[in-house]
């Protein structure tokens, strides 16, 4: 008989294999069209839901197999987790007065800060990323961000 010990990854697992079944549902719930093409709301959100599960069964078998015997310890550092919620949830109150340029710059500098990123990085990094994302949505998909 296989004896598992519940740690942390395994716990992780079936949490997310719980979320993606949940999603799976979900979008099962969701209006079809019908026609030639299929490609209706549900479609992206099943195809994540999938994969998640796919990838999700993977990790859990790579670990019970590979390296049983190695007992990972992974130290928190809380102070990191409550100043990365902070950032977020005040991310998403200001986000309709500053706009998403601005409070996606000071999202993204303030959280690479915490992180330890410090030189010109700091700054690029953010810029060329709000820049990518912005052209895509201008210009690609025809949609205006907020």
């Amino acid at each position: 008989m296989l004896q598992v010990k519940l740690n942390g990854k395994i716990v992780m697992n079936m949490i997310i294999l719980i979320l993606a079944v949940f999603v799976l549902y979900m979008s099962s719930l969701l209006p079809s069209q019908s026609g030639l093409m299929e490609l209706g709301p549900s479609f992206y959100p099943r195809i994540v839901a999938c994969a998640l599960i796919l990838l999700t069964i993977i990790q859990a078998i790579l670990d019970l197999v590979v390296n049983r015997t190695k007992e990972n310890t992974v130290t928190i550092k809380w102070g990191r987790v409550l100043g990365l919620s902070l950032i977020m949830i005040t991310y998403i109150y200001v986000l309709p007065w500053i706009g998403y340029k601005i409070g996606s710059f000071v999202l993204m500098t303030s959280i690479m800060m915490l992180l330890g990123v410090r030189g010109h990085r700091l700054i690029v990094i953010p810029i060329i990323v709000i820049g990518v994302v912005y052209l895509v949505f201008q210009y690609f998909l025809k949609t205006p961000l907020p």
